[in-house]
């Protein structure tokens, strides 16, 4: 065999195994398939199967969900628990507000429970939900609705594109 083509055979088995092998890490881009169950495996949350796509390492995720992707392989799937801190936050009572209904009512919020209200905060525009009215004054949970909530995440790595996250 001459020289020319071994060289090509050999390129190509080096080609061959760096996509088999190639896994997911910081600044790749990434779709993946995934279901989001609380502890009880009650699901949340999932993308019906149309794959998310994210780029490791950008905060488009919350930690523990980019964390347990990182080292996946494209086809691995992977469960992980993922606690509070790393998931949503923790559960924080002083994100409890209270506010007249009265205050609420002249500038066109409905004051029911469940009701969505949004409000500015430390310089962000925040979520709340009322979660109490008792015909005076509302509480309104600035809280994200999955705070303090360990969730179990269950993923599947559709795809890897590892200069997609990393453009210029």
């Amino acid at each position: 065999m001459k020289a020319g083509g071994l060289f090509i055979i050999l390129m190509f088995t080096i080609l061959s195994l760096g996509c088999i092998e190639q896994t997911a890490k910081n600044g790749d881009t990434v779709s993946v398939v995934y279901g989001a169950y609380h502890n009880n495996n009650t699901l949340i949350d999932d993308n019906n199967g149309e794959p998310l796509q994210f780029t490791i390492g950008n905060g488009e995720v919350v930690n523990g969900f980019n964390y347990a992707v990182i080292g996946m392989k494209v086809g691995q799937t992977k469960t992980v628990t993922v606690a509070p801190d790393e998931g949503y936050g923790l559960y924080y009572p002083s994100r409890i507000t209270q506010e007249s209904v009265e205050n609420l009512e002249k500038v066109g919020i409905n004051a029911s429970i469940g009701s969505v209200v949004y409000a500015t905060m430390d310089n962000n525009r925040e979520r709340g939900v009322i979660i109490d009215n008792n015909g005076t004054n509302v509480l309104i949970d600035f809280n994200h609705p999955l705070a303090g909530k360990t969730l179990v995440f269950k993923i599947r790595l559709v795809s890897i594109d590892a200069h997609a996250g990393n453009a210029i």
